[in-house]
């Protein structure tokens, strides 16, 4: 007889494990069907252990188990997930079961109980093993067999080039009986991926992602199990799917892991609490399951140039930091004019002359035309020019937001933090004053100058208010490409993974984009222009208040690794990733700084050398929720002190 230690996969269930017994040896990592509070639920199997060598035990405890009801035996969750899962929650001091719980897909549960109702064959691993061993030695005959190169690898090239390199990979690795494993951020992008991969070899590729059917999901894991020889496949996908095909028994030992755009949010996975940082887990199971990794990007994080740089990391081919092709042109203005009269001051506007003069030329050829803006509405601040009121939320006592509604033709004030709405007025509530400013560059405000100065021209927005679904994105996205007269697409940054081939690119000021305070912002500034100027084909232009600017200057000159390698050195001096772990706890029993700082006090003196800093997020990132943080640095070589933290209610996540 056998105790099963189980995490039962559902929702509302908190508890690390539960204990179960069976008759028969169930192995770690298979699913089997239990009781629990009146419901029959599945639940995975993280620890066997002998009943003889838990009597003693079990004898103590004041409640009797329960037998598990039967074994799915179609799967078998791979013991380098499950161990990453562990590592991973012991790393950012969370239960182990909210890792292990997230990266099953949701409709793979009901699969597998499906599945086991019509005993479908499933290749076992002896078979594969055999059949693997068979192939390798026909290869060493042929003289065609290389062992895998077990060093992880960077791939730094424009979009369309890394795709096809991934094409030419994939194939390499088929004609040496091995698989391909390609994970992607999003959903378009793997669709993207495998349009280019698949060409030629279409019965080879297996996607999976969010927007298939369940039906087509069920149908792609039933192959995974329903093949007597296992046969090399490439497979792309997204992270969340990765358990399901990670070592499906059908599917050949991988050559590689492609993990494409590392430097995107969208690894982190917000749709369930707590987040987590997938990417992370990722390279966790595939150093577990001893498959290397291939980086691509079209600038690669600098943590990975770091290593790559040390020798740790090797080269696919020689990095690439180009920020634009030979065929276009890119314009940086300088909204900085000098006048005869100093303390004269030009009135801002949205638009410069010069600005103006290159969307009227763009809109005469009849081109498709890119604005970019940093936030959505009509104004992110309005503040009164008699008393300098800014109108705040009374709950987070940030600027609300003025939205405009187009088809209702009505604005309201709204927080973007608390989400609260309130009606706009025409007067100051302070001192009831008339003359109210608006400031910000906004998506609503960049539209309605449009409307003024071209009326001829279309334009359509893209942003969180006006763009609910991805579906809905791509049909806009399709609807302007098809329109054969100029278009003008005015957008946020949340369009920019599905755009592609822009022939006119303008952002009216960069100073917005550049007003972030993470210690990595110039990076990721430099990576959203690099983006964007690479997908342009005619003409960027790009607005800022001086050109004497250090990102300008590297990206002008087209010398982008001496900024990067200038930026290392800033990172060093301050002890910032990569020469330190940037780690963020969440100090769950308190609310505001100063409670904060209390509680943290008895332990300055023997932190002081993590350089600890106390913050308050009122609005969650891609990573953290609201609430009140410590931020600490703590040295590479170094584990995070969680003994000194045992008294303190906390989460932690690791920032990078």
């Amino acid at each position: 007889m056998y105790i099963l230690h189980v995490i039962p996969i559902a929702r509302g269930i908190h508890t690390e494990t539960v204990a179960y017994f069976s008759m028969k040896e169930v192995s770690p990592g298979e699913f089997v069907r239990v009781p629990y509070n009146n419901r029959i639920l599945v639940a995975l199997v993280v620890k066997t252990q002998m009943l003889r060598d838990l009597k003693a035990d079990i004898k103590a405890t004041h409640f009797s188990l329960k037998n598990i009801i039967d074994v799915l035996q179609n799967f078998q969750l791979p013991e380098a997930c499950i161990r990453a899962g562990y590592t991973y929650a012991e790393e950012h001091h969370m239960p182990a079961h909210t890792i292990l719980s997230q990266i099953i897909p949701p409709n793979f549960i009901a699969f597998l109980e499906k599945q086991s109702e019509k005993s479908l064959y499933l290749a076992t691993q002896e078979k594969k093993e055999e059949s693997l061993s068979s192939r390798r030695e026909d290869n060493k005959k042929n003289n065609s067999y290389h062992e895998i190169k077990k060093v992880n690898s960077v791939l730094q090239l424009l979009k369309h080039e890394r795709y096809e390199k991934y094409r030419i990979m994939a194939r390499a690795n088929l004609s040496q009986h091995r698989s391909l494993l390609i994970i992607a951020p999003s959903t378009y992008e793997v669709k993207n991926i495998a349009s280019i991969v698949q060409k030629g070899i279409e019965e080879k590729i297996y996607t999976l992602h969010g927007a298939l059917t369940p039906v087509r999901q069920r149908s792609v894991w039933k192959s995974f199990a329903s093949v007597e020889s296992p046969h090399a496949y490439v497979v792309i996908t997204t992270p969340h799917f990765l358990a399901s095909c990670i070592e499906a028994p059908m599917i050949l030992e991988y050559g590689m892991c492609i993990i494409e755009s590392p430097s995107s949010s969208t690894y982190i996975s917000t749709h369930k609490e707590p987040a987590i940082n997938m990417l992370h887990y990722i390279e966790r199971a595939m150093e577990y399951s001893n498959i290397p990794i291939l980086y691509g990007d079209t600038l690669l994080p600098l943590n990975i140039l770091y290593k790559t740089w040390k020798h740790v990391y090797e080269e696919e081919e020689t990095l690439q930091f180009r920020t634009i092709s030979s065929q276009i042109k890119i314009t940086f203005e300088s909204r900085e004019t000098p006048t005869s009269n100093t303390n004269a001051k030009k009135p801002w506007a949205l638009f410069t002359e010069k600005g103006k003069d290159f969307l009227a030329r763009a809109i005469g050829k009849n081109g498709k035309i890119v604005i970019f803006a940093p936030r959505t509405g009509l104004a992110s601040a309005t503040v009164c020019k008699d008393c300098w009121h800014t109108v705040s939320c009374p709950n987070c006592n940030v600027p609300l937001v003025l939205m405009k509604d187009t088809k209702m033709d009505t604005q309201e004030y709204q927080c973007h933090y608390c989400m609260m709405k309130t009606r706009t007025g025409d007067v100051c509530s302070i001192c009831h004053g008339h003359r109210l400013l608006l400031f910000g560059v906004t998506t609503q405000k960049i539209s309605d100058e449009i409307n003024n100065l071209f009326p001829d021209t279309q334009c359509t927005i893209i942003d969180s208010r006006h763009i609910k679904t991805e579906e809905e994105l791509l049909e806009t996205l399709t609807k302007w490409k098809s329109n054969t007269k100029s278009h003008i697409l005015i957008g946020t940054s949340m369009m920019i993974p599905y755009l592609d081939n822009i022939q006119y690119l303008y952002i009216p000021t960069l100073e917005s984009f550049m007003a972030r305070t993470e210690y990595d912002a110039d990076e990721k500034l430099v990576r959203f222009i690099m983006t964007l100027t690479q997908i342009t084909t005619e003409h960027a232009y790009i607005n800022i208040r001086s050109t004497d600017n250090k990102i300008i200057q590297a990206l002008s000159s087209q010398k982008i690794q001496p900024f990067l390698q200038y930026e290392l050195e800033l990172r060093n001096k301050f002890n910032y990733p990569p020469f330190t772990i940037y780690y963020a706890m969440q100090l769950n029993s308190v609310r505001d700084i100063g409670s904060a700082s209390k509680l943290i006090q008895p332990y300055l003196s023997i932190i002081s050398s993590y350089h600890p800093h106390i913050t308050l997020i009122k609005k969650g990132t891609d990573y953290l929720r609201p609430g009140v943080y410590l931020m600490l640095r703590i040295p590479v070589n170094e584990p995070f002190p969680y003994t000194l933290f045992e008294k303190i209610s906390y989460s932690l996540f690791i920032i990078s």
